[in-house]
């Protein structure tokens, strides 16, 4: 869903490069497949632990009602995830349902897309190296 990158916002100097990503989740949140982005966002550290202990412990009830619900139909979330830094970002989720896997012992898996959300000061980052760059050009 996120592929068309029109803003080429994937590079990123203080972080970890990755914008959006995606994993899909199985028995115990364990991340049983996942793209390139999302070991680029965790790093090894964080790729063979339980995706809830990587969200914010405030957002993990808002994060399990939308797995509960992605059974339903896609579900949209906000919740505060760590990366390899140790620094909880803002990501909005789109919880939804994966019909390629198993359902093992009543665990429905189920994929994440996420992408992070930009803070104003990287808005206003990210127009003014656009503003520096058209500039060049004129």
């Amino acid at each position: 869903m996120f592929e068309n990158n029109i803003n080429k916002m994937q590079k990123r100097e203080d972080a970890s490069g990755v914008y959006f990503a995606k994993v899909t989740l199985s028995k115990n949140y364990y991340m049983e497949n996942y793209d390139e982005s999302t070991f680029k966002l965790l790093g090894q550290k964080y790729t063979y632990v339980a995706f809830t202990e990587l969200i914010h412990p405030d957002d993990v009830e808002a994060f399990m009602e939308a797995v509960d619900g992605a059974a339903k139909e896609p579900q949209y979330v906000l919740f505060r995830m760590k990366g390899k830094e140790d620094i909880y970002r803002c990501e909005c989720g789109i919880v939804s349902r994966n019909d390629k896997l198993p359902v093992d012992e009543g665990f429905m898996p189920v994929d994440v897309e996420f992408y992070e959300l930009m803070t104003m000061a990287d808005r206003h980052k990210f127009y003014v190296s656009l503003v520096e760059k058209y500039r060049e050009f004129m």
